[in-house]
């Protein structure tokens, strides 16, 4: 974490509350002094970095989106260095209330003057007037890192706190310690590293062989060529490798890597997929002398473990068996902690005490990271030439401050210490960053989710404080706002205690956010009518200011009141009744009723919750409350000050979970930032503010060129397009509808309702078993059938069918997240662990019915002579986004960022517009989104484009796995919506599988679209109807 601004200028501070105390007698001088120097640094970096005096456009400066024009490149740093210090104000509200507090005092306090015309100018102070100074010397140098102090314990008796029910005192002793205390550096000098292929991989291959047999092969079956005329590749900066499905791109990342490490004793990092393929490349950079190690967050740790003993379970007779070197991975997957062990509590509170243990009645922290289960391979990485871990991974986890005093996250120290980068599968990883960024937190329902503690620390820490708070206004409102959100918690819960119906149409929705409810609520209120507009107006309208004047406004009033005389029927249903259209039964307005009353607390919650989310930083550092519970924004406040803000400045959407035994607990999202730039700009994020170049980044993909797609294209030039030496497997693709035996007609199962939905799948999968029987015997049992599904709800239905048929209830198999052997234990023979998939090679089963998702991308299941085991793919399911998927409509909203920065350039925009601007365009496209269902006939050209190629990428991915090896392939669509043509007034919209092969003829001249995409391309005009 970053120095913040009360750390840099605490000689200011004292000097100020010294003037006020003695000077005023102030019983709010403290609160006086920190709004002068918070509004003063700002002030003063704007004046700096802009040359624009208009005090009130200041806060636009930390969204991150750079509306003004800066003449010199280095107040760039100094606008960085503003974000990193004033977060808070990236919403314009605490800007200008702060703003206006700091214009009502006296003028001998304040270094500037604020003039009626909104500008400012400087105005010699009577009091602490050389505070410009230090205001200089702040916002022109790096802003330091906090430095982590705790004491490590000694020899002798600890305590720490867990909280599992309760919160419970746990205490073990120490008998000796003999363990060295070493840290990471706080940077390295990058070497300056370039390749030239055609001389520096002469003899590499051969060198590889000598070491590890197979490295000769893998080397010559591929070639890369570059697009910019030289074979000469420089790591600084970002490159861009595209590669079609299965061209090497494995092959070359290990071969570089080794040269890198060999040669130039160069530190290299590796994101993979998922912890499976991490520990993978671990053991094989291992095995060719490279000291690489896994950086595995300390969450799931167990389930790694369970996934890789159950995986790997048929290779050893006994327990000895683990522990020979073939399952050396067993130690980067353990979860034993020293300190839990000394203090026998062997409970999973799901958190370590690493940093929460007392001694001597002081707090201290742990001493046995370089030897511990948890963190011994963090240890290891100070180090260790390579590291390699996963996207989540790189962005979620923070090292220890035992071992790094700084308690960077990966992606921060990766960035200071190492010199190269490879992201495989880069597409995919932009779309994690942009997800991570949708950050997920327990919200509340339970005593230790985010709600209820806060509410709790927050009354310890100011409990009879009256003298110290009152003449804090900022704390104030704070605790105000939550004491609401409370009151308004204990309204959701007595709702949902008294209506099972609404708790079970929560928990069947999964996430759902506020427009989405104010599209229900439109949808049934006026379905088809010409109020439907009207009324959806008005409900974004109680959504932006819930407590503006209107109808829903009045109803929200008098549900919440507290001297509430009315029944709450009596005033919902006949507001509901005044909608009459579309809504035709009671049933109907039963729910109808339900929902309205949750849309309308959840309006008044979530303005709280952003009020409360906005204040946080300024209060929790107020009060220091340090526990958990200030660490839950971390990640947030961590890159802000280095990325774009969320398009739609701070969006929430929730998680109901719902629980026999209670009425459910609520999880919260946040849009925070758009993820995936902080990954583009990964080389060069801190050199502006810190003056540190950073790692060369290398993206490689087989799909990260997708011209239109909303998720996929990288929108980074290709650098270097690889190639495969081998001969690619043929590709068979078959339009096969099935016809319902009852009606006659196409069966299709996307775009279903839910109710008909699994009927559909079901009378496919029944009229499908002639087919599959023949595509086994095609391959003369030597390769197995795949069926694709959409989700692991639709597996359930796959096997209700084939598990009930003498003849198939043996020889199928579904995937499962689960483990196994539970599974077997209840009767369930026929789950397969999606962990053991490349292991399905052994199984007697012939057919796997698998999610598409789950296994498109980072698995290889091959057969005993390296091939692809499938060597048909049957896709039930036409996919399709989940209708209200947050995380898909913001990349889609991600996308459109250019187009909307372009528009508000053209508009010649500048600071707080361009800001609203941005943000009224991006909340009117999620609207959009919301609103207007993605059913292919009714989209745009654009919308159709995007959604062809999000459609298109995954099926792709999926058929690459049975192209392992040069192995033929046959495709089968099943869902007849995949062939299916429209209409509209304007004439006929083609079927997904011609739009396919339009889209990629567009662009037969583009060398590199027809490496990614060209064998499939090749296929579609020979697809068989």
């Amino acid at each position: 974490m970053r120095q913040g601004y009360r750390d840099l200028t605490k000689g200011i501070k004292k000097a100020l509350n010294d003037v006020l105390q003695n000077g005023g007698n102030r019983s709010n001088f403290r609160y006086i002094t920190d709004l002068i120097i918070r509004v003063e640094l700002m002030l003063t970096g704007f004046n700096l970095a802009t040359a624009h005096n208009k005090a009130e456009e200041a806060w636009s400066l930390i969204p991150g989106y750079d509306f003004w024009k800066i003449a010199e490149p280095a107040n760039f740093g100094i606008i960085g260095r503003m974000r990193i210090l004033f977060g808070f104000y990236r919403a314009e509200s605490l800007w200008i209330k702060d703003l206006e507090e700091y214009g009502k005092l006296d003028a001998a306090y304040r270094l500037y003057c604020l003039m009626d015309n909104g500008l400012y100018k400087e105005v010699p102070p009577r009091y602490v007037s050389d505070r410009k100074s230090e205001y200089y010397n702040i916002l022109m140098n790096p802003i330091p890192h906090k430095r982590h102090s705790l004491p490590f314990i000694t020899a002798g008796v600890f305590n720490y706190q867990v909280f599992i029910d309760e919160k419970r005192n746990v205490q073990g002793n120490i008998p000796v310690i003999q363990t060295e205390q070493v840290v990471f550096p706080k940077q390295r000098s990058k070497k300056s590293l370039t390749c030239d292929f055609n001389r520096d991989w002469l003899g590499l291959p051969e060198e590889m062989e000598h070491i590890q047999k197979g490295w000769l092969k893998r080397a010559n079956s591929f070639e890369l060529a570059s697009l910019k005329q030289s074979m000469c590749l420089n790591y600084r900066g970002v490159n861009h490798l595209a590669g079609g499905l299965g061209t090497g791109k494995s092959t070359f990342r290990v071969m570089e890597t080794y040269r890198l490490v060999k040669k130039h004793q160069a530190k290299v990092g590796m994101l993979e997929g998922t912890v499976a393929e991490v520990v993978k490349r671990v053991k094989e950079l291992n095995s060719l002398g490279i000291n690489a190690v896994p950086l595995i967050g300390p969450s799931r740790r167990k389930k790694h473990l369970d996934t890789y003993l159950f995986s790997h379970a048929k290779e050893v007779d006994d327990l000895s068996g683990w522990i020979n070197e073939e399952h050396r991975a067993l130690s980067h997957l353990s979860g034993i902690c020293f300190i839990q062990a000394l203090s026998e509590n062997f409970e999973d509170d799901k958190s370590f005490p690493c940093q929460k243990i007392v001694q001597d009645n002081k707090p201290a922290q742990c001493s046995f990271a370089a030897s511990c289960g948890i963190y011994a391979d963090f240890r290891k990485a100070i180090e260790a030439d390579v590291w390699v871990t996963t996207s989540a991974a790189v962005l979620k986890t923070r090292l220890p401050g035992m071992l790094d005093p700084y308690e960077r996250t990966v992606f921060e120290v990766m960035y200071d210490l190492l010199d190269v980068v490879f992201v495989d599968e880069a597409d995919y990883v932009q779309e994690q960053f942009d997800r991570t960024f949708l950050e997920e937190y327990e919200l509340f329902g339970a005593p230790n989710h985010l709600l209820e503690q806060l509410e709790s620390e927050l009354t310890a820490k100011i409990n009879g404080r009256y003298s110290d708070v009152a003449g804090n206004p900022i704390i104030l409102n704070f605790r105000r706002q939550l004491k609401e959100m409370i009151d308004i918690v204990w309204q959701i819960f007595e709702l949902l205690n008294n209506s099972p119906r609404l708790r079970k149409h929560l928990a069947y929705r999964k996430v759902f956010h506020i427009y989405a409810l104010a599209h229900d609520l439109t949808d049934k209120l006026a379905k088809g009518s010409e109020s439907s507009d009207k009324i959806w107006a008005e409900l974004r309208g109680y959504i932006s200011d819930p407590f503006a004047e209107g109808k829903f406004t009045a109803v929200a009033n008098q549900l919440l009141a507290l001297n509430r005389t009315k029944f709450k029927e009596e005033l919902l249903e006949p507001f509901v009744a005044s909608f009459f259209e579309g809504v035709k039964s009671k049933l109907d307005r039963s729910l109808l009723s339900l929902q309205l009353e949750l849309f309308l607390y959840l309006g008044r919650f979530e303005d709280h919750l952003k009020s409360i989310l906005q204040y946080a930083d300024i209060v929790f550092e107020e009060l220091n409350i340090s526990s958990s519970l200030g660490k839950v924004f971390n990640m947030r406040k961590e890159f802000s000050p280095f990325m774009k803000e969320g398009m739609t400045g701070m969006m929430v959407g929730y998680r109901y979970f719902a629980k026999e035994s209670s009425l459910g607990t609520f999880k919260f999202f946040e849009y925070s930032g758009v993820g995936r730039l902080l990954l583009k700009e990964w080389s060069d994020l801190y050199d502006q503010t810190d003056g540190i170049q950073g790692p060369g980044v290398v993206f490689l993909s087989g799909t990260s060129v997708a011209p239109g797609s909303r998720h996929y294209e990288l929108n980074s030039p290709v650098d270097w397009l690889m190639k495969t030496r081998t001969t690619m497997g043929k590709i068979e693709q078959f339009y096969h509808p099935l016809a319902d035996p009852e009606t006659g007609e196409l069966i299709f199962v996307s775009g279903t309702n839910p109710e008909k939905r699994g009927e559909h799948l079901e009378k496919e999968v029944r009229l499908l078993k002639p087919l599959i029987k023949r595509e086994i015997e095609h391959w003369y049992k030597e390769r197995k059938i795949l069926l694709v599904v959409n989700s692991y709800d639709d597996l359930e239905r796959v096997a209700g069918v084939l598990s009930l048929d003498p003849e198939w209830k043996d020889n199928f198999k579904i995937l499962s997240r689960g483990d196994q052997a539970e599974e077997e234990a209840e009767g369930l023979s026929f789950y397969f662990p999606l962990a053991n998939i490349e292991q399905f090679v052994h199984e007697s089963a012939e057919i796997l019915v698998a999610p598409l998702l789950a296994m498109n991308r980072g698995h290889n299941i091959l057969d005993d002579r390296q091939g692809a085991l499938f060597g048909t793919v049957f896709f039930l399911i036409r996919p399709y986004p989940v209708p209200d998927n947050l995380g898909y409509m913001i990349q889609a909203l991600h996308a459109q960022l250019p187009n909307i920065l372009e528009t508000i350039e053209q508009k010649s925009l500048v600071g707080g517009k361009a800001i609203k601007e941005l943000r009224k365009n991006s909340i009117l496209l999620l609207e959009t989104m919301v609103r207007k269902p993605d059913f292919w006939s009714i989209l745009s050209p654009k919308e159709r484009k995007a959604l062809a190629w999000f459609i298109l990428v995954p099926v792709w991915q999926m058929i690459g796995r049975l192209l392992r090896g040069g192995r033929d392939a046959r495709v089968f669509y099943i869902d007849a919506k995949f062939g299916m043509e429209g209409t509209t007034g304007t004439g006929t919209i083609p079927s997904l599988l011609s739009y396919w092969r339009t889209m990629l003829e567009a662009h037969q001249g583009d060398k590199v679209i027809q490496s990614l995409y060209g064998s499939f391309l090749d296929s579609l005009p020979r697809i068989t109807k």
